[in-house]
């Protein structure tokens, strides 16, 4: 079995996608006005509107309500990336925290996570 994508669902398709692709600094590639991946080497963010949640059952999903997902990634400087990041986007302010497979300090902005892979104060 593999892991093909992990899908994130909201009203702001646009938005969201934005956010990702200046993140990840990778273009989406849209299938739709309503469905769109982000592919790196080392998987794939898939972001789909409310209006995708049919496909899947009825309630199978509710934007902006999941607290079951955090998405890590690692950065070599933590408050760089986050200067860079949060003017407009979801993350909400940072709290420091302890992060697996970090060598640095870790900033979680939920609903995404900046964990450092170097020891800068």
């Amino acid at each position: 079995m593999n892991l093909v994508s992990v899908r994130l669902i909201t009203d702001d398709v646009k938005r969201l996608v934005a956010f990702y692709e200046r993140a990840l600094r990778t273009p989406a590639s849209w299938s739709t006005d309503d469905f769109a991946e982000i592919r790196t080497p080392t998987g794939t963010l898939a972001i789909g509107s409310t209006r995708t949640v049919g496909l899947f059952g009825p309630g199978a999903a509710r934007p902006a309500d999941n607290h079951t997902a955090i998405i890590e990634f690692l950065v070599a400087d933590v408050d760089a990336e986050y200067a860079r990041l949060s003017p407009g986007s979801p993350m909400s302010s940072p709290c420091q925290q302890p992060c697996p497979g970090a060598t640095g300090p870790c900033w979680c902005a939920t609903p995404t996570v900046l964990c450092s892979t170097s020891s800068h104060p």
